[in-house]
């Protein structure tokens, strides 16, 4: 714990907040927080109850500002951005969102995070189930026998492309006995085979192809999030089945691609044919967070606008006799994906004093006012902020000068 969490120990009203919390008292809400101090307040809730955070925001800038508040403390923090949803049929060359979302998503699994930053239109939108997503994990261990040929067609089925050589996330590679993997951008894991058996397991660096270290075991945790709940033969039938005698010349090329190994592009458009069920991003976060909910009524007049936006590029799609991605279909209301959330902590975070707080239908009677503010610019003015410092100090107040590297 740093030094600057550890000076909100000495605050009444944080500790009075602490004990709602452990108390299980919520609702509880904060008030008169700058977006700096919201950051500062989930790191520190985090740091002292020691329990998983979910902080919920309204936008996307919003979300990353939010992620980049909170890095000044801790390196545990992930932002997971919604899905880009394709309307039409065409190409996205980009894939930067999508590993976004799947490494914050693999992070998740692995515990290895203690806040999640999201936003609300992340969390309606429909996802294949958690435990289709992680069913087929590829465990390797030192001293262990694998079938070689398995382990390509896992890695295939896991969104792995087989290159000659590594270069970036989302490939591997098969040399004789050298198996690559790219954990990332930066980061592959090398596992040599002696025969069937796996004889060593050490991480390295994709530009230099140089070693950093051994280990004894690995899991491999899949390179996207759209990985097939069952063979796309029975899935090209249940398209035929749902879609008979519509859009037949559309459906036909894209049973064909489908076929033909690329079905990643159509899974938007034939989503509840690709899967059985459908999850959302609540089931992927767990239930054991205390989650913030960041300006509650901008919140919920941003799921108002993109039910809105929703139904209107589904009215557009059915003027142009186009099919309507069925992924779009499976947008979520707000108030469901509240309702999933209502048996979990709750904290409102809010800028202005609201009074006595009414949010989600409920009234909370634990709101704790805080007075904070923010300067941003003092530029090359070092007199200016000087000045400043010497009356904070004056007054008696605490001074604590940060910066990064």
């Amino acid at each position: 714990m740093n030094q600057l969490t550890k000076m909100l120990s000495n605050s009444a009203k944080f500790n009075s907040f602490l004990g709602e919390i452990k108390n299980k008292k919520s609702p509880v809400s904060l008030t008169g927080l700058t977006d700096v101090m919201k950051g500062y307040f989930a790191h520190a809730t985090n740091e002292y109850i020691e329990t998983p955070i979910c902080m919920i925001t309204y936008n996307e800038i919003q979300a990353r500002n939010m992620v980049k508040h909170i890095e000044f403390f801790t390196n545990k923090v992930v932002f997971i951005p919604k899905k880009e949803i394709v309307t039409y049929d065409y190409i996205v060359d980009s894939k930067e969102l999508p590993y976004e979302r799947i490494e914050a998503l693999n992070k998740l699994q692995q515990n290895k995070v203690d806040i999640v930053v999201t936003t609300i239109e992340a969390l309606m939108q429909g996802m294949i189930p958690k435990e289709v997503l992680y069913k087929h994990r590829i465990q390797f261990q030192v001293g262990k026998s694998y079938s070689l040929e398995q382990i390509k067609n896992d890695l295939v089925h896991l969104g792995y492309v087989r290159y000659d050589l590594i270069e970036g996330r989302g490939q591997f590679s098969m040399r004789g006995g050298i198996l690559d993997i790219a954990l990332n951008e930066r980061k592959g894991i090398r596992i040599e085979f002696w025969g069937d058996e796996v004889d060593s397991i050490r991480y390295f660096n994709l530009a230099s192809q140089r070693s950093t270290e051994m280990c004894k075991e690995i899991t491999i945790y899949p390179a996207h999030e759209f990985v097939l709940e069952k063979p796309t033969k029975e899935v090209v039938q249940t398209i035929i089945k749902q879609y008979e005698g519509k859009f037949e010349e559309v459906v036909k090329q894209d049973i064909e691609q489908i076929e033909n190994g690329d079905y990643i592009s159509k899974i938007d458009k034939y989503f509840n044919c690709f899967y059985e069920k459908r999850g959302n991003l609540v089931e992927y976060i767990g239930k054991d967070n205390i989650v913030f909910f960041d300006e509650m009524s901008k919140i919920r007049a941003r799921a108002k606008n993109i039910i809105e936006d929703n139904c209107n590029i589904q009215n557009m799609l059915i003027e142009k006799e186009k099919i309507i991605p069925e992924a779009i279909l499976t947008l979520r209301d707000e108030t469901e994906v509240l309702e999933q959330l209502e048996n979990q902590k709750t904290v409102y975070l809010e800028k202005q004093d609201m009074g006595t707080s009414q949010e989600v239908g409920k009234i909370s009677q634990n709101e704790i006012h805080f007075l904070t503010r923010e300067i941003n610019y003092y530029k090359s003015n070092i007199e200016a902020f000087l000045e400043d410092m010497v009356t904070a100090i004056n007054e008696g107040k605490t001074v604590i000068v940060l910066g990064r590297k």
